[in-house]
C-alpha cells in the first residue's frame, strides 16, 4: 500500500518518510517495512491490529496531502473520518508532527489494549430509526457514525449486537459486520478516555490555517476546541456525524470533493449524503486494486478538468511538453472514429409513424384496411451485438430476433401476444452493408387474429433487389387460457430439490456444435436440473442493459434462457448441421425491457421446449408454450452470406498477359488446345473464321487427354478452347461442326486453366 506512489513521486517519498520514522519510535518496529509488506504476509497482516491501522491511514492521508499540495492543490475546507479528523488537523497546523504522531500512536495503543469483544455493525437505515431500536440497549450499545441518510454504524458488546440486529434482518434491511478487533465509538472505550486525555494534554496546539469541519457536531470546529484535549477524548468515545459534515459543506457551496485516503469508501459515502443534484465531484486519490500512480494519474485529470487549480509545471518537473490548441468554440472538431451511418430521419415528414424500437424504425397503416406495415434497417454498424450470434462462421440473425419484431408491431395494434412464428430462411448479416427489413401485418380477422410476414433484402441492391422471406406467424389481442399462462413463481429459488449444473464449458461446447456465442449472447449464469426441467438465471451483459430497457424483451436475454436446452439438443447431425430455434408456438410477454431472468425450461416432445420466465420478484415476463429446435443447414447458411456480398465482385475477362488481340492480327506465339472430337481439322477459318488469322491449335478428345499431352513434355496451353453444345441464340444457327464463330461474339466459350 502506497509503495508505487513512494518509488514515483519524492514528495509523497520524504513526507512517507518523515511521518514513519516519527511512529517508529512509539511502535518499536518500521511502519514502513508493515506498509510495503507482500500482501497475504504476516507483516502484512499485522496492519489488522488497531495500533498499526491507525498509524498507518494517517501516515498515508498525510503524505497524499504533502503530494497534492506540491502540486498546486489548495483546499478550502477539511473534513476527515474518525482517525482523518487528526491527519487533517496535523496538516492544518493544529498538531506538529512529532505530537501528531504521539497522540495518534497513543490512540492505537490504548484501543488496542482494551479487551476484545466488541463488535460494530453498518445498517441501511436512517440515524432516527436506528435510536428508536436502541431502547432498551442504550447500556450496551451506542451509534458510532453516522455515514449517510441510509448508513449508520451501531457499535457494542457482541451478544447484545446479535439479539439487537435480528429486528433488522427479519424487516428485510442490509446489516454489515465491520471487520474491527473493538467496539470503536462507543462505552467500551470508556477505561482509556483519562489516560489518553493525560497524554494529549501534554502536547502543543495551533492555530488552523484550513477550516476543519468537525465529526462530533458536523460544523466547523473552532480553534479553541482543536486546542482541547478534551475534544480529542470525546473524539474517541462519540459518534462520527460525517453526514452532517459532508451536508454542512454542500451549504457552504463546496462542489469537488477529493478524498486522500488508503481507497475511494468515503467518496461513495459523499455521494448519498448530498440533498440536492448539483454536479459535484467525489474522486478518491487512490483506488482498491488500481495500479496506483495510474489512478493518480487520473484523479489529478479529474479534478483538473472540473476546475481545481492543478500546477503542471510541478507535476512534469524539467519536462515541458507541447500544448495543443483545443477549439475555439463548441462545434469546431475533427472526428477520427468511424460513425455509424445510420439514422433515424424524420419519419413524419414522409408520411410514417416513428417507432421507438432498435429494430423498427417507421410503422404506418396501409389505406382501405390492408394492414400495417414496419420498416427498419439492420447492420454489423447499428447493432454491433449481433456479431456475438454467429453460425459456422456466419452472422445470423437470431430467432429470437424475430420474435421481437413481432411484439413491436403487436405493441404498436393492441396485439401483443404471438399465437405462433416460423422461420422459413435464415437472415445472414454481412460484416459490411446493411438489410432492409419489413414486417407486413394483415388486418385482424373475425377471432382477432392477424398474419404476418417478415422479409429482407439487401440495401446495396437497391429499389430493385428482390426481397427474401424470413418468417411468418400470426399475433393475437390475448393470450388465451389454458396452458397458455404462468402464476408468479413462489417458494424458494431455485426449487427444491434442483442439481446444479456446471455450466463452465457451455459456450465451448456450443461453439463446437457450430454455434459461436460472444459476450452479448454469453448471458446464461447458473442452471440447475430436477428430472426433465432445466432451471436457470439468465441476465443481459452490463453493456447492453440500458439499451435492453428499449426492447420488448432483447433477443439476446431472450436467447439465452434456451442455451441450456440447446445444449441438451446434441451436437448436430451426421451432415454437420445444428439444432437451433425455429418454430414458435403461443409466445407471450408480460413485461417489457427486463434485465435479468429466472427460467423454467421442460422438453415437450422430441424436439420441442415449453419456457416460462420471471423477474426476481417472481412477477412472470414471458412464457412460450413451444418451442421447436431444428437442425440448420451451415452449408446453406454460409452460402447466404457469401449472397450478400455478390455487389462487390464483377466477372471479367482479361487479355491474356495483359495483351490485346486485334482483329486480324497474326499471333503465330500463341499456343491454343482445342477440347472436341478426334477426327476434327483445325484450320484458321474453323477457329475464328477470320476474326483471327494464322492461328495454329491442337486437338483433344477431352481434357484427360490434354493433361497427359502436357505430362508428356508437350507446353501447356495459353489458351484452352471447349465448345459450347447447348442452345444458342437467334442468328447463331450459322454455326459449323466445330465452328466458333457465334460462341466467340456471344461469349458462349469456357477457358479452362491448367
Amino acid at each position: 500500500m502506497g509503495a508505487e506512489l513512494y518509488r514515483v513521486y519524492p514528495v509523497f517519498a520524504d513526507a512517507l518518510d518523515a511521518v514513519c520514522g516519527e511512529f517508529d519510535r512509539y511502535l518499536g518496529r518500521s511502519l514502513k517495512e508493515l506498509l510495503f509488506a507482500e500482501q497475504g504476509s504476516a507483516e502484512a497482516a499485522l496492519l489488522d491490529q488497531t495500533a498499526y491501522t491507525q498509524a498507518v491511514l494517517f501516515a498515508l492521508g498525510v503524505a497524499l496531502y504533502r503530494l497534492v499540495d506540491s502540486l498546486g492543490v489548495e483546499p478550502d475546507y477539511l473534513i476527515g473520518h474518525s482517525i482523518g479528523e487528526l491527519a487533517a488537523a496535523h496538516v492544518a497546523g493544529v498538531f506538529s508532527l512529532p505530537d501528531a504522531c504521539a497522540v495518534v500512536a497513543a490512540r492505537g495503543r490504548l484501543m488496542g489494549d482494551l479487551p476484545l469483544g466488541g463488535a460494530m455493525v453498518a445498517v441501511e437505515v436512517s440515524e432516527v430509526e436506528i435510536q428508536a431500536s436502541l431502547v432498551g440497549f442504550e447500556d450496551h450499545l451506542s451509534v458510532a457514525a453516522v455515514n449517510s441518510p441510509s448508513s449508520t454504524v451501531v457499535s457494542g458488546d457482541d451478544e447484545v449486537m446479535e439479539r439487537w440486529i435480528e429486528q433488522w434482518r427479519q424487516d428485510g434491511r442490509k446489516t454489515t459486520r465491520l471487520r474491527v478487533s473493538h467496539a470503536f465509538h462507543s462505552a467500551q472505550m470508556d477505561p482509556i478516555l483519562e489516560q489518553f486525555g493525560e497524554i494529549v494534554a501534554g502536547v502543543s496546539f495551533g492555530t488552523p490555517s484550513i477550516p476543519i469541519v468537525s465529526n462530533l457536531s458536523g460544523g466547523l470546529a473552532s480553534a479553541e476546541d482543536l486546542g482541547s484535549a478534551q475534544y480529542w477524548v470525546q473524539h474517541v468515545r462519540r459518534a462520527v456525524r460525517f453526514m452532517d459534515g459532508v451536508r454542512f459543506l454542500e451549504d457552504a457551496g463546496v462542489a469537488r470533493f477529493l478524498e486522500l485516503g488508503s481507497g475511494g469508501g468515503l467518496s461513495a459515502m459523499i455521494s448519498r449524503c448530498l440533498r440536492g443534484e448539483p454536479e459535484t465531484l467525489q474522486v478518491p486519490a487512490v483506488r482498491a486494486s488500481h495500479p496506483e500512480v495510474e489512478a493518480f494519474t487520473g484523479f489529478l485529470a479529474e479534478v483538473f478538468v472540473c476546475g481545481v487549480g492543478v500546477d503542471w509545471g510541478r507535476w512534469f518537473g524539467p519536462v515541458r511538453p507541447g500544448r495543443v490548441e483545443l477549439p475555439g468554440y463548441a462545434f469546431q472538431h475533427r472526428r477520427f472514429w468511424l460513425g455509424s451511418r445510420s439514422s433515424a430521419g424524420d419519419a413524419a415528414s414522409v408520411g410514417l409513424s416513428r417507432v421507438d424500437h432498435p429494430f423498427v424504425g417507421a410503422g404506418v397503416a396501409l389505406g382501405d384496411g390492408r394492414g400495417w406495415l414496419f420498416t427498419g434497417r439492420l447492420s454489423l454498424d447499428s447493432h454491433l451485438w449481433l456479431a456475438d450470434h454467429a453460425v459456422s462462421g456466419a452472422v445470423l440473425f437470431p430467432g429470437t430476433g424475430f420474435i421481437e419484431w413481432a411484439f413491436a408491431a403487436g405493441a404498436r395494434v393492441g396485439a401483443g401476444a404471438v399465437e405462433e412464428l416460423t422461420v422459413q430462411a435464415p437472415l445472414v448479416l454481412a460484416e459490411h452493408g446493411a438489410v432492409q427489413m419489413q414486417l407486413c401485418l394483415s388486418e385482424a380477422d373475425a377471432h382477432g387474429r392477424r398474419p404476418f410476414d417478415i422479409y429482407s433484402r439487401p440495401e446495396s441492391r437497391g429499389e430493385t433487389g428482390p426481397w427474401t422471406h424470413h418468417a411468418t406467424g400470426v399475433l393475437s389481442a390475448s393470450e388465451g387460457g389454458g396452458q397458455w399462462s404462468s402464476e408468479p413463481l413462489a417458494g424458494m429459488w431455485p426449487p427444491m430439490g434442483a442439481v446444479s449444473v456446471d455450466i463452465g464449458s457451455l459456450y465451448e461446447r456450443l461453439a463446437g456444435m457450430g454455434v459461436a456465442y460472444g459476450p452479448a449472447f454469453q448471458g446464461l449464469r447458473a442452471a440447475w436440473r430436477r428430472g426433465e426441467e432445466v432451471f436457470a438465471e439468465v441476465e443481459i451483459d452490463q453493456e447492453h442493459a440500458e439499451e435492453s430497457r428499449r426492447f420488448g424483451l432483447h433477443p439476446a436475454l431472450f436467447d439465452s434462457a434456451f442455451h441450456v436446452a440447446l445444449d441438451v439438443l446434441g451436437a448436430g447431425d451426421e451432415q454437420g448441421r445444428t439444432p437451433l430455434p425455429f418454430s414458435w408456438s403461443r409466445v407471450g410477454l408480460r413485461i417489457s425491457g427486463a434485465t435479468r431472468l429466472r427460467v423454467r425450461v421442460v422438453g415437450v416432445g422430441v424436439d420441442g421446449y415449453r419456457l416460462t420466465g420471471w423477474d426476481d420478484s417472481g412477477e412472470p415476463v414471458v412464457i412460450v408454450d413451444t418451442l421447436t429446435a431444428r437442425p440448420v443447414d451451415t452449408t446453406a447458411a454460409l452460402a447466404a452470406a457469401r449472397s450478400n456480398h455478390e455487389d462487390l465482385y464483377r466477372l471479367g475477362w482479361e487479355p491474356i498477359a495483359g495483351q490485346h488481340v486485334p482483329t486480324g492480327s497474326s499471333v503465330d506465339a500463341l499456343c491454343v488446345a482445342y477440347i472436341g472430337q478426334t477426327n476434327h481439322t483445325a484450320t484458321a477459318a474453323d477457329l475464328a473464321n477470320g476474326l483471327i488469322t494464322d492461328l495454329a491449335a491442337d486437338c483433344y478428345a477431352d481434357v484427360g487427354e490434354l493433361v497427359d499431352a502436357v505430362a508428356g513434355g508437350l507446353p501447356v496451353p495459353d489458351v484452352v478452347v471447349v465448345p459450347f453444345t447447348g442452345a444458342f441464340a437467334d442468328g447463331d444457327a450459322d454455326l459449323a461442326d466445330g465452328g466458333l464463330v457465334s460462341v466467340v461474339k456471344a461469349n458462349t466459350y469456357g477457358l479452362l486453366g491448367l
